[in-house]
């Protein structure tokens, strides 16, 4: 005999449990030169970085996160001309950091930009011109 698991899934909220968001967060080069970005974003261990993507002119990357974020509304995003104020680990090789920790534990910090979005899934257009995106 088989058992339906949706009145455990509907009884999840009631336990004070929720299913993992889904979020996705692309990045757009609309420049006439590529760009190499890491992205932050707050997931089940803590704050996590990771990079690098380089996207040549025109390109796009699609970084989905999946269930590695708990708050699929607010993301960080670290390129050249496009800092912000939020320090991150990163490396000079592709990596996978959790935590803000990073002179400490022999990491390089960068200083990502905050993005706040309103949908679970975002879009940023890098565009030329004193860091400026969409």
């Amino acid at each position: 005999m088989r058992r339906s698991l949706l009145p455990y899934c509907l009884a999840l909220p009631l336990l004070g449990l929720s299913a993992p968001a889904m979020a996705e967060f692309n990045v757009c080069n609309k420049m006439d030169h590529k760009v190499t970005v890491a992205v932050g974003y707050i997931g089940f261990d803590g704050y996590i970085s990771e990079g690098w993507w380089t996207i040549h002119p025109g390109g796009c990357k699609t970084l989905v996160l999946d269930e590695e974020t708990t708050d699929p509304y607010n993301y960080f995003m670290y390129a050249k001309g496009f800092e912000g104020e939020t320090p991150l680990c990163t490396t000079s090789e592709p990596f996978t950091i959790v935590g803000r920790n990073c002179d400490g534990r022999g990491y390089n910090t960068r200083y990502f930009r905050h993005i706040e979005s309103s949908t679970t899934s975002h879009t940023t257009n890098l565009r030329d011109g004193s860091g400026s995106f969409d």
